[in-house]
């Protein structure tokens, strides 16, 4: 059996299309020699402060939202950069509205609505 190889990136190394396209490039160098491989992509560079600032405007909720979708539409033009088809920028907003939607759930527990805000970061 042979091992498998996980290759991960976030942050810096995927803050925008430019990083991304570095990413691609690098990864069409290395998978085809390996056997087993996995991506892991997570958060884009900042999206993770991003969202605690949008958390942390709970106390304004109309900011907050327009603050959260702008997040949206800052990943979508990304994806349209990317060439991306329709179903994937279709499937980003809906990822983006479910993890709005937990947020919002669970706001009177303040921690477990950081937590599925953050995390909305590392599943966009």
């Amino acid at each position: 059996m042979s091992a498998t190889t996980a290759h991960k990136f976030g942050g810096a190394s995927v803050k925008d299309v430019a990083a991304i396209k570095r990413v691609a490039e690098l990864l069409q160098g290395t998978l085809g020699t390996e056997e087993h491989a996995v991506v892991v992509v997570s958060a884009m560079g900042k999206t993770t402060n991003a969202l605690e600032e949008v958390w942390s405007l709970s106390h304004d909720p109309a900011e907050q939202k327009m603050r959260w979708q702008a997040l949206l539409e800052e990943h979508v033009a990304v994806a349209d950069a990317l060439a991306l088809p329709e179903n994937a920028k279709q499937a980003l907003r809906t990822t983006w509205t479910a993890c709005w939607d937990e947020a919002k759930a669970c706001e009177a527990d303040r921690m477990a609505c950081y937590d599925a805000m953050v995390a909305a970061g590392e599943l966009a």
